[in-house]
């Protein structure tokens, strides 16, 4: 479950609850999910936001912030990306990250046109395009996109290796502007996987009803959307691609929640054995 969605349920409880109570009711807004484990994982990463705050007593509340009551949670900063479960159900799962889209804020404007004069890495190119690009590494694939507003994207990124080094690279370039080291947040986290047999995309969007969007004449794949706000993009030969995740459990959680969705329309062969 995604942290907006737990922050949504526990405004819906009047903004205090039990762990117990938010699992219970995860379990009724969502009966056809596996969205309920996931709470404590949550909660915890809510709390260390100040979004929500627990409250010991004979039975722990957690108890919604002013912030959390006023703010979404967004994208996420870079030390939420990983954990080690969610690693190891990739094997599990044989999902491979093939790209991390993340960004930091500088918190002031770029001379675009010196930088691409004083560094060779750089391509800038106002007439067409008013963003500078700079390859940090031979991995050509890894790029940082920088406006003028001091606003960088990274983009193609595998782990959260690459996007420290890749910023702090970029900072390298700019040490003579003094910026302080500035907090990388991660925007979108792009995984694959195979559901390992081949599918019947027609017969299964019928078979689906509302749980799948399937138009060919627009885009050869099934789209099903997870309730943690991701996307699994589903091809013909088993292949998916799973995108608008912030974390690798929330990859986690989308693939296993496709998984549950057509082992309950009657696919199932499907994932791994062990599931």
């Amino acid at each position: 479950m995604s942290q907006e969605l737990v922050r949504q349920l526990l405004i819906e409880e009047g903004g205090e609850a039990t762990i117990d109570e938010l699992r219970q009711l995860a379990k009724e807004r969502y009966p056809d999910r596996t969205l309920s484990k996931y709470m404590s994982d949550r909660l915890q990463s809510l709390s260390k936001k100040g979004f929500v705050t627990k409250v010991d007593g004979p039975e722990a509340v957690w108890r919604i912030t002013e912030r959390g009551e006023n703010t979404k949670t967004g994208n996420l900063p870079i030390y939420e990306l990983e954990d080690d479960t969610s690693v190891e159900k990739f094997d599990k799962y044989n999902i491979t990250i093939s790209n991390i889209v993340a960004g930091f804020d500088l918190g002031s404007e770029l001379n675009l046109e010196r930088i691409s004069e004083e560094f060779g890495d750089t391509r800038y190119h106002p007439e067409s395009n008013n963003r500078l690009s700079f390859s940090p590494f031979e991995q050509k694939s890894l790029k940082l996109i920088a406006p003028s507003t001091g606003r960088i994207s990274i983009v193609g990124a595998k782990n959260t290796d690459d996007l420290i080094e890749a910023r702090d690279e970029f900072l390298h370039l700019l040490e003579d502007e003094f910026i302080d080291t500035p907090e990388i947040v991660v925007q979108n986290v792009v995984g694959t996987t195979s559901l390992n047999r081949e599918l019947d995309l027609k017969e299964l969007a019928a078979s689906g009803g509302n749980l799948f969007e399937y138009s060919p004449e627009n885009f050869p794949g099934l789209i099903f959307r997870p309730h943690n706000g991701a996307t699994i993009l589903i091809f013909t030969s088993g292949k998916c691609v799973i995108t608008g995740a912030k974390t690798y459990s929330q990859v986690v959680e989308s693939y296993e929640e496709l998984i549950g969705v057509l082992r309950n329309v009657g696919v199932q062969d499907v994932g791994v054995s062990e599931w």
